[in-house]
């Protein structure tokens, strides 16, 4: 019977990592992959701000899914990249919980 519950238990815990990641991010040196935020706490410009460098880097990242509590602000510093986007993937929308929203 235990055995029964290994695929299940799989499929929804692949079903709720696939929902929190609504960032996707390329081209960067070494912090590609998904993240749940742009600006939140592990959010993708936590990762760029606490990464390594960036020289000569095209990072494009992409809105995949909608997210609703943006938290707090987002501020972005010259890590000598030679260009970031932003862009979504369809209709997205960031909404910020954050100050100044």
């Amino acid at each position: 019977m235990t055995t029964k519950l290994y695929p299940a238990l799989l499929i929804v815990l692949f079903s709720a990592a696939l929902t929190h990641a609504q960032v996707n991010v390329t081209g960067a040196v070494s912090i590609n992959g998904n993240y749940p935020t742009l600006g939140g706490p592990s959010g993708f410009l936590q990762a760029l701000e606490l990464g390594p460098d960036q020289t000569g880097t095209n990072i494009t990242v992409t809105i995949t899914g909608n997210i609703p509590a943006e938290p707090g602000a987002a501020l972005l510093y010259g890590r000598n990249w030679n260009s970031l986007k932003i862009i979504p993937s369809g209709n997205r929308t960031i909404t910020s919980t954050g100050e100044g929203a």
